[in-house]
C-alpha cells in the first residue's frame, strides 16, 4: 500500500466532492431549528463531521466573508461569522445533493 502526502488546503478544496455524514447534517438542522439551542451546540455537531468543518471554516475564509488578514481556523469564530442561516443552508444543500 502506497502512502499519499495530502495537504490541508487540498483536503478543504476537495470538501464540495465529499459527503457529510447523514445524521450529523440532521443534527445540524435539529440544532438550528431548536430555539432552545445556542452556538456551542451547532460548533460541537459540525466539528464531529469534516467535511463540514472543512466547509464552513473554507466559507469562512473565502474572499467574500475574511474581514482579517489571519486565516480563521477556529469553527466557533467561523460559525459566528458566516451565521447559522448560512451553516443551515450548506447543511440542506449538501443533504440534498447526496
Amino acid at each position: 500500500m502506497i502512502a499519499y502526502a495530502i495537504s490541508r488546503d487540498e483536503v478543504v478544496g476537495s470538501s464540495s466532492a465529499l459527503p457529510s455524514l447523514p445524521l450529523i447534517v440532521s443534527e445540524i438542522l435539529t440544532t438550528i431549528d431548536d430555539a432552545d439551542s445556542n452556538l456551542n451546540v451547532l460548533v460541537s455537531y459540525v466539528m464531529h463531521d469534516p467535511v463540514m468543518t472543512a466547509r464552513v471554516l473554507s466559507l469562512a475564509n473565502s474572499a467574500a466573508m475574511r474581514r482579517q488578514r489571519s486565516a480563521i481556523t477556529d469553527v466557533h469564530t467561523a460559525i459566528t461569522m458566516i451565521g447559522m442561516g448560512r451553516v443551515r443552508e450548506m447543511a440542506l444543500l449538501y443533504s440534498f445533493s447526496e
